[in-house]
């Protein structure tokens, strides 16, 4: 029996993802972005999880997937129930994770040939540091005085 393999060195890969930036396929891309094994979508809207919304979804949808990731920044969040209904009504199955779990899920299903699609939320991570450490210098001021 002979196995050909299919040449995937054309095919979208993430390289690594950082917080505040993924590579894909060599590129370094510090805004939210929707990939699939031949196309990479960089405008795509949402910056943190809580800013999801049904219309944000078409974008993954309209590359036909056969399943559907998304990688809600940093940290897993599960978004609201209401936005899984256009998958169930697509027949696209999808699941939430965090980005760099979603990227190494992602490139696993992939290189097995499945033709998926990744919606990965890139940045806000600053935004809550700093906010995280407006709040320090507050609280440490309070407590100075």
């Amino acid at each position: 029996m002979e196995f050909d393999l299919e040449d995937q060195s054309t095919l979208h890969r993430f390289q690594s993802f950082e917080g505040e930036a993924v590579t894909v396929s060599g590129r370094l891309y510090t805004t939210s972005i929707v990939i699939s094994p031949t196309e990479i979508l960089t405008d795509w809207p949402p910056k943190h999880v809580d800013e999801l919304q049904i219309d944000d979804f078409q974008m993954i949808l309209d590359l036909k997937p056969e399943l559907a990731i998304v990688g809600t920044g940093v940290h897993q969040h599960f978004p609201s129930p209401r936005l899984f209904t256009m998958f169930m009504g697509a027949g696209v199955g999808i699941d939430f994770m965090n980005s760099r779990a979603a990227c190494r899920t992602y490139n696993i299903l992939a290189a097995e040939g499945r033709y998926i699609a990744a919606g990965i939320i890139v940045g806000g991570t600053n935004q809550e540091n700093l906010a995280v450490k407006i709040v320090k210098i507050v609280m440490a001021s309070t407590l100075a005085d």
